[in-house]
């Protein structure tokens, strides 16, 4: 929507908080205050999202789309909303181009994608 206007129109803006009346400020100060980062490895161009948020910084697939916060956890899968914030500033950033990038080494994806996993429990290692 964002990009097929041409920008974060008053049009758009509305839209946008009729869809997400909660999400859309939080969304907004995020992609603002720089909070998105693109993460690209070479030479494979696998890319990572990460968006912070209030509680630390969660990895958004806006192609599925999923977020590894609570919120999507809990009201997303849940049902109570279509979308957490994270992943509204993700899109709304990539729109309007405003995202830090990064590239690191293939040999580093799994140091980034994997701080975002629990740590199994001992039971669990080795199975």
């Amino acid at each position: 929507m964002v990009k097929r206007a041409g920008g974060l129109t008053e049009e758009v803006k509305e839209a946008l908080r009729n869809a997400f009346p909660k999400g859309l400020d939080r969304a907004m100060e995020v992609v603002h205050k720089g909070g998105v980062r693109r993460i690209v490895f070479k030479p494979s161009r696998r890319i990572v999202w990460i968006v912070k948020g209030r509680s630390g910084e969660y990895q958004v697939i806006p192609e599925a789309p999923f977020c590894d916060c609570n919120d999507f956890y809990f009201r997303v899968i849940g049902g109570e909303k279509s979308i957490c914030y994270h992943i509204l500033a993700q899109a709304i950033s990539e729109a309007l181009g405003l995202f830090e990038e990064v590239e690191l080494g293939d040999g580093e994806y799994e140091g980034i994608v994997g701080r975002h996993l629990p740590k199994p429990s001992p039971r669990e290692e080795g199975f």
